[in-house]
């Protein structure tokens, strides 16, 4: 792989080109994005356990679902194979697998740290889900200890932004695979920045427009109705735009094509 280096202003523009891609199949990607959903909440009736699991398969569907932005991209309507098409390979999955590992592993490390902070509520919360009574959230170490985790869950995703797709497509390896990612991240993380900032400002827009609707058309019941579907858009939005970030970032060897499947 071929590690390129692309302006600031390419942020922005991945962000455009995942909103072109979506809206081209709306309806499919948040159909294969919802499918996903549905498997993480059934996981979730094993306590524990199924939080594992589930973040175990976040690299997966990652190069899952990049894959099927590829076939929007190209005309072709997201069929839910896609989503796996890297298990066709004994190698692949087996890779796939480690790197599902390691990215568990990472978590559970940050929810580590997290306890020495708040003392658990954090991790608890994370792990068994539930609700949070007034009197934590009112604990300012369970603030401080949600944003140590985001400042050091940044070099975590940084690592595997590209790492699925490069398991995935190009047989790479999981740890060199965390390591291209890394490199290619922090080489260009003007570019990440300025995508970050689009998306919070993209984010505020809509959830402004949808707050604007709701009042306009039922109060809070009818908020509460538009949540749901404009989560789902977004996440699907979102996962459909690392394509193209992965695609200017990493380039294959001259006259050779992403995806070795």
């Amino acid at each position: 792989m071929k590690l390129q280096l692309v302006s600031a202003n390419r942020g922005s523009t991945w962000v455009r080109q995942g909103l072109r891609t979506f809206m081209r199949q709306p309806l499919g990607l948040i159909g294969l994005f919802m499918m996903f959903a549905l498997l993480l909440m059934g996981l979730h009736v094993l306590p524990t356990l199924g939080t594992a699991l589930g973040l175990a398969l976040v690299p997966g569907f990652t190069a899952g679902f990049v894959r099927a932005a590829r076939r929007v991209e190209e005309g072709k309507f997201p069929l839910p194979h896609e989503l796996v098409y890297w298990a066709r390979s004994r190698v692949t999955r087996q890779r796939m697998a480690a790197l599902g590992g390691l990215y568990l592993l990472s978590i559970a490390l940050l929810m580590l740290v997290s306890v020495f902070v708040d003392g658990g509520s954090l991790a608890r919360f994370y792990v068994l889900g539930g609700t949070l009574d007034e009197e934590t959230l009112r604990n300012p170490a369970l603030l401080n200890a949600a944003l140590l985790t985001l400042v050091l869950y940044l070099p975590v995703s940084m690592a595997f932004w590209h790492a699925p797709m490069l398991v995935a497509d190009e047989d790479i390896g999981p740890v060199k695979a965390l390591f291209f990612s890394f490199v290619a991240c922090k080489r260009n993380i003007g570019a990440f920045t300025v995508y970050g900032l689009s998306w919070s400002l993209f984010y505020m827009a809509i959830s402004m427009l949808a707050s604007a609707v709701a009042v306009m058309v039922g109060g809070p019941e009818a908020l509460q109705w538009l949540l749901m579907p404009m989560t789902l858009a977004m996440a699907a939005l979102f996962f459909t735009s690392i394509h193209y970030s992965y695609r200017d970032c990493l380039v294959p060897p001259e006259g050779e094509l992403h995806d070795a499947t």
